[in-house]
């Protein structure tokens, strides 16, 4: 049997390079990776194969602590995949060791991968000797992908085999649910698993030769989240041929299982494990597969466009609504009064004479709004006077103020048609937009598409052969050929199909103390012609002020911009969006 594990379990090298010894290191530790079998054909892959589930990356940690338990070491991973080198970057901690001591290095070493899942470990004597008790761990609620769809930070337990071996087996903690999916021309971003029982929460791993076992710990109390895992790719995966994907589960026979499959434009596919049980064993991996016949994508809502788009830290996504919102008071052959819609295209902007002066009689559409005009109380979607009303008299419309004033309160003629189904932005999710943060980074563009001037968004998962746009410098000119990203309709549509956003510039209205109005930042000479764009966002400053994001020649969104605020007379553009669950 040994003879046989031998042969099929493939393993991986991986060198920890020391510090100086004076820096209280242990020296260099040699580790090897464990391959997973296939629970059905009992095949293990090897780690270091494209046949692996899961990925190593540059900068990975790994915690590293001693039979003492005072020895606290972090080693960083500096090549990818293939080398797999490590080297420490920490020193030993709470240590009363004399570092000239032959001893006062010695093993057995244990470690954790990821460096981050390790909360603590205990240790206690047994027949004089030290020996490791448990160590708690937290099992992840959500893992991320590299752009080919492998797992990343898979968790693992290593313990060398005596006190003076500085070679570490590393060896899986959990096993893997393999979801094999194939359904032609769709590209997903997630996959979230909910099962009957905890999955992801604090657990306590005991160690029998160095095999992990992990169980619950007992004073956790089980909530619904602890009950699901997410996979977030880093690029779409395409779907239209088969292709498998990796999802840590901790040992266990499962029932009912929960797949949720969302697709780049928001569509969900949701099944359920209809009969028997599935098996998973650590270091194993056990399938379920759903082929075209399985997986059907519902739910995009009517008048969304573009893909997912990151608006917090806390992992809440949104969709935008396919263009800027429009409003149309009196009745026309064609369309009822009091009727709002979404623009037909992204790029699409109201005349400017329609917009300088809005009126309840007028047979135009308008996409120039106050501050809070959804109608609602008096504020009406045609108000341009100071001494009008926008929206309510304090606070915002936010969640935490009076939504009815929320432009999305009104139920969107090619948006569903249905109230409540869209809401206006915060300033703090603009911001995020365009944000340094993982999500957002690079991700938006100077564009002019069709001849409009604009700002294009790109989704948090943008494909690898998606349009490479060129950022350029905030300060830079937007017509500077070296900044500038232009398209014409055709080439826009491609971007689009991929999950793009644009927000058109379209000036902004003023009103003076006298009741005059005009379009600002208008050059009818200009390409595009407008010179600036400004989107309100759902909070308000003070009685009289409320924030807006906007971008201009010289400027894109950034946090300067999402802290402006000004009148809320001021007519900006609104483009909605949609939460997406």
């Amino acid at each position: 049997m040994k003879k046989i594990l031998i042969i099929l379990l493939a393993v991986f090298p991986l060198v920890f390079a020391s510090c100086k010894k004076d820096d209280h290191q242990p020296g260099t530790l040699t580790g090897t990776l464990e391959g997973f079998m296939d629970k059905d054909t009992k095949v293990v892959y090897d780690p270091s194969s494209s046949d692996s589930p899961f990925s190593w990356q540059n900068g990975d940690l790994i915690k590293v602590f001693r039979y003492s338990g005072k020895g606290n070491y972090i080693a960083a991973l500096t090549d990818d995949n293939s080398k797999a080198e490590f080297t420490f970057n920490g020193t030993e901690s709470g240590s009363n060791k004399d570092v000239t001591d032959d001893n006062a290095y010695q093993g057995p070493y244990y470690a954790v991968y990821p460096s981050s899942i390790h909360s603590s470990q205990q240790f206690t004597t047994r027949n004089g000797n030290r020996v490791l008790r448990y160590v708690d761990v937290t099992l992840n609620a959500s893992y991320n992908t590299d752009a080919n769809g492998n797992l990343l930070k898979n968790p693992m337990f290593a313990q060398s085999s005596s006190p003076d071996s500085k070679k570490l087996p590393f060896k899986h903690i959990c096993g893997l649910l393999r979801l094999q999916l194939q359904k032609d021309g769709v590209s997903i971003v997630s996959i979230k698993v909910t099962a009957t029982s905890a999955i992801n929460g604090k657990y306590r791993l005991t160690s029998n030769s160095g095999i992990p076992s992990i169980t619950m710990e007992t004073t956790t109390t089980v909530t619904d989240n602890m009950k699901s895992t997410t996979m977030s790719f880093a690029s779409p995966q395409d779907l239209s041929s088969q292709k498998a994907f990796y999802i840590p589960l901790p040992q266990g026979d499962y029932t009912n299982l929960v797949i949720e499959l969302t697709a780049v434009l928001g569509q969900k596919c949701i099944k359920t494990q209809q009969s028997g049980t599935l098996h998973i064993q650590r270091a194993m991996y056990s399938t379920i597969t759903l082929g075209e016949t399985d997986l059907a994508f519902t739910g995009n809502v009517i008048g969304a466009k573009g893909g997912l788009f990151s608006v917090n830290s806390n992992g809440k996504k949104v969709r935008f609504s396919k263009g800027n919102l429009q409003y149309l008071a009196a009745a026309t052959g064609e369309y009822d009064a009091n009727t709002w819609r979404f623009a037909e295209h992204q790029y699409d902007v109201c005349s400017r004479d329609a917009n300088e002066h809005p009126s309840n009689t007028s047979t135009e559409w308008i996409d120039m709004f106050g501050w809070g005009t959804s109608g609602y109380g008096g504020s009406n979607p045609y108000n341009y006077l100071h001494t009008e009303t926008y929206g309510p008299a304090t606070g915002g419309f936010d969640v935490s103020g009076d939504q009815n004033y929320d432009w999305g309160h009104n139920a969107i003629s090619n948006g569903g048609n249905t109230q409540d189904t869209w809401r206006t932005l915060t300033s703090s999710e603009w911001n995020y937009l365009t944000g340094n943060n993982d999500q957002r980074r690079n991700r938006w563009a100077r564009a002019i598409v069709n001849g409009q001037r604009g700002m294009i968004l790109l989704p948090d998962a943008w494909p690898e052969t998606g349009e490479p746009l060129n950022r350029g410098a905030a300060s830079g000119s937007w017509l500077d050929a070296s900044t500038i990203n232009t398209y014409s309709a055709d080439q826009w549509s491609t971007l689009e199909d991929n999950g793009a956003v644009f927000l058109p510039q379209c000036g902004y209205r003023t009103t003076n103390n006298s009741g005059t109005t005009s379009i600002s930042y208008y050059n009818p000479t200009s390409q595009g012609k407008f010179m600036y764009g400004q989107y309100w966002a759902s909070n308000a400053k003070s009685t009289g002020e409320a924030y807006y994001s906007g971008f201009s020649e010289s400027a894109a969104i950034s946090s300067t911009y999402t802290t402006i605020s000004a009148g809320k007379w001021i007519g900006r553009n609104v483009r909605l969006v949609h939460d997406v669950d």
